[in-house]
């Protein structure tokens, strides 16, 4: 969502395995939080999703898509 709204943002997440490099799933050790309302942030660090000049990027998940796994 964000490279669409963004022309000069670009991460290395890809839905499919035939690309040459990219992120295929969250590592035990990905940082993350719950901010203000409540929802899951994860935290990447520098070059790990996304060329150095995207800095450490964030995503926040949807409580409807992690909800149903919560203890």
């Amino acid at each position: 969502q964000r490279m669409a709204q963004d022309g000069n943002a670009v991460y290395w997440i890809y839905p499919d395995n035939n690309t040459f490099f990219g992120f295929y799933a969250i590592d035990p050790d990905t940082d993350f939080y719950f901010n203000e309302a409540g929802e899951l942030t994860l935290v990447f660090e520098k070059y790990e999703v996304g060329p150095g000049s995207m800095g450490t990027p964030e995503f926040t998940i949807p409580s409807a898509l992690y909800e149903p796994y919560r203890r």
